[in-house]
């Protein structure tokens, strides 16, 4: 199990600062049902820091290379969206390219085509991270925390719409389905003009 809180920029610094068993007293108290887990916190090297950065390259691709996944567009935690996002992306990459590259002629046409179906979904995404992270957990890390949370809890009963909204882009997102061989515009151009693939056997 991987437990995460959040903290301040130079958060890990001031922890140190106190020392481990404050740290642990610290996790003990707000997760209670873990407090065997937290005693096996033995050394800092045993507490990792992430840092948490949300952002994209302008180009996913050059001449022989095409960047999907964290490569591509690195995600916040929030959601734990990363993964999804990452094999969505994969999934239409194999859409674009399979054909190309059976042929061995991918173009930079395909690689651009890929950046330019999965760039919008994975932007939509990291906006609405952003919007969370700003008005929700900033306020918390900053010790505002209680206000920022009665604020989401009184609004979202009257944000239908928007509730949905974050839930699908978010959990969901923009859907990849693997298209099979024969379904492919190239493939389908292969068969039609190669005899022998369409003789019966």
């Amino acid at each position: 199990m991987k437990l995460g809180r959040c903290a301040r920029k130079g958060g890990l610094d001031r922890l140190k600062q106190r020392g481990l068993p404050a740290s642990q007293d610290a996790l003990r108290s707000l997760v209670p049902f873990l407090g065997d887990r937290v005693a096996l916190l033995e050394h800092w090297d045993d507490i990792k820091l992430l840092t948490v950065v949300v952002d994209r390259l302008e180009r996913w691709w050059a001449p022989g290379l095409l960047c999907i996944g964290d490569a591509a567009h690195a995600m916040s935690p929030i959601g734990g969206v990363g993964i999804k996002l990452a094999i969505q992306d994969s999934v239409a990459a194999a859409n674009r390219l399979a054909e190309p590259l059976r042929a061995r002629r991918v173009t930079i046409e395909d690689l651009a085509a890929v950046q330019a179906r999965r760039e919008p979904p994975t932007r939509k995404v990291q906006r609405l991270q952003l919007a969370i992270q700003s008005r929700v957990l900033a306020p918390v890390v900053a010790g505002r925390g209680r206000r920022a949370l009665r604020l989401v809890a009184f609004a979202m009963p009257h944000l239908g719409p928007l509730r949905r909204m974050a839930a699908q882009t978010l959990g969901v997102g923009q859907l990849e389905h693997v298209a099979p061989l024969d379904r492919r515009p190239e493939t389908r151009t292969r068969v039609a003009t190669n005899p022998s693939m369409n003789s019966k056997a």
